[in-house]
């Protein structure tokens, strides 16, 4: 009976985090925030700046943002909801 207690949460939790919007548009959501976030504080790099990656790990959401001198800048995102709205909050 622990296991199934365990499988379910392991299936509902991850879908009750983003009851606000599908998986993608979190996702989609979460890249756009914290690309403006690395273009506000790392100006000086934009130029160089080769791509962006975005993924759902667990109720997080991860962002990678490349450079062309092979640096990366990683984002932990986290998704709020505001009143009705989804608000995405990147660090």
């Amino acid at each position: 009976m622990k296991f199934i207690g365990i499988v379910s949460s392991l299936i509902v939790l991850p879908a009750l985090a983003f009851a606000h919007g599908n998986r993608a548009e979190v996702t989609l959501a979460a890249v756009e925030t914290a690309t403006k976030k690395f273009v506000k504080e790392q100006a000086s790099q934009v130029a160089s700046f080769k791509g962006v990656r975005g993924w759902i790990e667990g109720t997080n959401l991860k962002v990678e943002v490349f450079l062309n001198n092979n640096t990366k800048f990683s984002y932990t995102c986290h998704h709020v909801d505001q009143g009705g709205q989804m608000t995405i909050h990147c660090e």
